[in-house]
């Protein structure tokens, strides 16, 4: 089930400060808005991609492949 809030549960920062991700095995590396990048490794880690994919968090793995 895709978690439509603004914020995931666990996860210290809304969808709205979060600029792009990139994931490496279930480790997430997000970069904020503000310029600092994060780290985040979900209990659940496609849900937490399902939850970035809902938000438009665009990921930086799918865009540097093309």
């Amino acid at each position: 089930m895709t978690n439509v809030t603004a914020r995931f549960a666990g996860f210290a920062h809304a969808a709205a400060e979060l600029s792009a991700y990139a994931r490496t095995i279930d480790v997430f590396v997000i970069a904020l808005r503000t310029g600092q990048i994060v780290q985040h490794t979900p209990p659940d880690a496609a849900e937490f991609e399902a939850w970035l994919h809902t938000h438009h968090i665009r990921n930086i793995d799918k865009d540097w492949r093309r």
